[in-house]
């Protein structure tokens, strides 16, 4: 009667199939045999795929490329007075370290250490392509913080590793000196076609300055009466040769941009509007030097030329002065490598790590069979009940039957 008002407890069928750490103890211990099996195979082929595979030793040599990106950066800051042509110049001088290890792992790196070692018998495979792979899987290159190049050679044979290791030191230096010389060899020829450029400019303008002065020979600036006109027409031509240099750089640098890319890149439709610009600006002060200058024709035309003079030597020696500096650039662009350690033949093997992979393997074989273990425990379960069964039964009959 005391329980009358309470309600009937039903029995917990949520907790059936609820696994504990008891649980899960009996099914291991039930499926103990698959899983011993199951690591001691997976053991044994571990085993034998690491005693099948040979040693390998690791050679790595030390080098620290060219120093003189600073004091070149030092030289190319200083001229500024021609932009266009500084970018011109600066071609490999500010090679930077990226660009040693693209070079060390690009296609032409890979030809060259291929027909070093192919002459030498080290490596022999019927296609190039494989030998060159082969290879390039064995090197990595890395920097350190303290800007220190480390190349490592990972090879069956530690002589051949360390022959490897130097090798591609050696043919990184020959490959450096040939990118070098390359670029110095076309800014040499563009500065010195500039050079012989601004030279008929000046001399033609000179000429014409000369024809002027021999008509009439009291034609100079000093003769003006008003000391302040000379002045302004002096400091008009100053600025407005000034403007034409600024002209002649973005021109340049146009020239060198437009060999790269085309006249829809933003860079380029930028330095287009900055050659109007200043050249719109150089009309406006040459009108301004005309309307205030009260000049005669005979005087205004000797002024044109004599700015033209003045613009042309500027040009000129700055076109020199810039050829002298990129001699000096080229000079220290070819720096030569230096090796900070050679490789030495490695004493030690590398790997490869047996009783670690073995461990792992076995690991990973006890883990599938508990998990196989599992599974089997679950399909056994579900086989004694009858609405799990006739899901078994169907799946196996779709199985069996695919029309």
């Amino acid at each position: 009667m005391l329980n009358s008002g309470m309600p009937e407890e039903k029995p917990d069928t949520s907790k059936e199939f609820e696994i504990n750490l008891l649980d899960v103890a009996i099914i291991l211990v039930r499926h103990k045999k698959l899983i011993l099996i199951a690591t001691l195979l997976t053991t044994v082929v571990a085993l034998i795929i690491n005693i099948r595979e040979p040693d390998f030793y690791t050679a790595d040599a030390k080098f620290l490329p060219p120093q003189s990106m600073s004091s070149t950066s030092a030289i190319l800051g200083q001229l500024k007075s021609l932009d266009g042509l500084g970018l011109a110049m600066s071609g490999g001088a500010g090679r930077t370290g990226d660009i040693y290890v693209a070079m060390l792992k690009s296609r032409t790196m890979q030809e060259r250490i291929n027909n070093r070692f192919s002459r030498r018998g080290e490596y022999s495979s019927k296609s190039s392509a494989t030998t060159e792979g082969e290879i390039n899987a064995k090197m990595s290159v890395n920097v350190g913080k303290d800007g220190i190049y480390v190349i490592e050679v990972i090879d069956i044979d530690p002589k051949r590793a360390a022959m490897l290791a130097d090798g591609y030191i050696e043919e990184l230096k020959l490959l450096n000196d040939t990118v070098t010389a390359s670029e110095s060899f076309q800014k040499a020829k563009f500065l010195e076609a500039q050079v012989l450029r601004a030279k008929e400019t000046l001399l033609a303008a000179q000429a014409k300055l000369n024809t002027i002065q021999v008509k009439d020979k009291s034609m100079q600036l000093q003769g003006y009466a008003d000391q302040a006109l000379e002045g302004y027409v002096l400091k008009s031509i100053s600025e407005i040769s000034q403007l034409k240099m600024q002209v002649k750089s973005k021109e340049i640098q146009l020239s060198v941009l437009s060999a790269s890319t085309t006249s829809q890149n933003p860079e380029y439709i930028r330095l287009q509007q900055e050659i109007g610009a200043l050249k719109q600006q150089i009309g406006i002060s040459e009108n301004n030097a005309v309307s205030a200058g009260r000049l005669s024709e005979s005087q205004l035309d000797y002024v044109k030329r004599f700015r033209e003079l003045k613009y042309s030597e500027a040009i000129y020696n700055q076109l020199v002065g810039q050829r002298e500096m990129s001699k000096a650039v080229d000079t220290e662009a070819g720096s030569t490598i230096r090796i900070i350690d050679a490789a030495v033949v490695p004493k030690y093997k590398s790997g490869p790590y047996r009783i670690r992979n073995v461990m792992i393997a076995s690991l990973c074989g006890v883990l599938l069979a508990m998990v196989l273990s599992f599974i089997i425990e679950a399909y056994n379960r579900a086989k004694k009940i009858p609405e799990s069964n006739a899901k078994i039964q169907y799946l196996q009959n779709q199985l069996l039957h695919w029309r």
